[in-house]
C-alpha cells in the first residue's frame, strides 16, 4: 500500500487504495499487450510471407509445366516439319523424274510423228506422181 504522499506526488488524488492503478503494473500490462501485438504481427507477417511464397512456387510450377509442354510441342512440330520436308523432297524427286520421263516420251513421240509425216509425204508424192502419170496418159490418148 502506498502512502498518500506518494499518491499525491503522481498527481492522483485517490482516497481509496483499491482503486489505485500501479504504474508498474500498467507498464507491464502495456508491455504485455505490445508484446502480444508484436507477436501477432510477426505471425501474420510470417503467414503472409509463406502465402506469397506458396503462391509464387505455384506460379513457378505452372510456368515450368507450361514451358515443358511448349518444349514438347515444339519438338513434335519440328519432327513433323522434318517429316513433311522429307515428303516434299521425295515428291520433288518423283516429279523431277516424271518430268524427265515425259520429256523423253515427248521427244520419242515427236520423232515417231516426224517419221510418219515423212512417210505420208512420200506416199502423197508417189500418189501424186501416179495420178499425174495417169492424167498424162489420159490426155495423150
Amino acid at each position: 500500500m502506498k502512502s498518500p504522499a506518494l499518491l499525491y506526488h503522481t498527481n492522483l488524488i485517490i482516497e481509496d487504495s483499491s482503486m489505485v492503478i500501479d504504474i508498474g503494473m500498467a507498464g507491464e500490462a502495456v508491455g504485455g499487450a505490445v508484446t502480444a501485438i508484436g507477436g501477432i504481427y510477426a505471425i501474420v507477417k510470417r503467414l503472409m510471407t509463406n502465402s506469397k511464397r506458396k503462391k509464387e512456387d505455384y506460379r513457378n510450377s505452372i510456368l515450368k509445366e507450361a514451358k515443358q509442354e511448349v518444349n514438347k510441342l515444339e519438338k513434335e512440330l519440328e519432327e513433323k516439319i522434318k517429316k513433311v520436308n522429307f515428303e516434299v523432297q521425295d515428291l520433288r524427286d518423283c516429279i523431277s523424274k516424271d518430268i524427265i520421263n515425259l520429256k523423253e516420251n515427248h521427244a520419242v513421240e515427236l520423232k515417231n510423228l516426224s517419221e510418219k509425216i515423212e512417210l505420208l509425204r512420200e506416199e502423197l508424192k508417189s500418189q501424186s506422181s501416179g495420178i499425174l502419170i495417169l492424167l498424162t496418159k489420159l490426155v495423150d490418148k
